[in-house]
């Protein structure tokens, strides 16, 4: 019992650093992340998949509020996540939806923001019995989408 709880002492401090590392993204990514969000608050990161997620709020006069910014390990800007509240959803989004899903419900609506594109509103909804997805640029248009994160 005494030998196995040396070895876990042992290994302890290594375990700590690990988890330090995990939290705590390269130089390089954050100051990407503040470039890019000068107005963030409370960064918590995650690394997953060689990639740096950082979930804050976006403050200030044309802050987006609560949004998750994906980088990769060179600090690139991969994309970003900004869930927007109902009232918030242009309506010829609002209005394809409602249209084409009639009797949806349980909606859920996040803006995702890739490098290269025009951005588009996930939508995540109930319908007929199963969860579904869909993206929709601004005019309401369906897209498929695969983002890389």
């Amino acid at each position: 019992m005494k030998k196995k709880f040396s070895i876990l002492l042992l290994f302890l401090p290594f375990a700590i650093l690990a988890q330090d590392r995990y939290h705590h993204p390269p130089e390089e990514v954050v100051q990407s992340f503040h470039k890019d969000y000068p107005n963030a608050s409370k960064a918590h990161w995650v690394k997953t998949h060689g990639q740096w997620s950082a979930n804050f709020n976006d403050e200030g006069e044309q802050g987006y509020g609560e949004m998750i910014a994906h980088y990769d390990g060179h600090g690139r800007h991969i994309g970003s996540y900004i869930p927007y509240d109902r009232k918030d959803v242009p309506q010829p989004v609002l209005d394809r939806v409602e249209n084409k899903y009639h009797g949806g419900h349980s909606y859920e609506f996040t803006r995702v923001e890739s490098d290269g594109d025009h951005g588009y509103f996930e939508v995540r909804m109930h319908y007929r019995g199963k969860n579904k997805t869909i993206y929709l640029d601004e005019e309401g248009n369906e897209h498929d989408y695969h983002h890389r994160y």
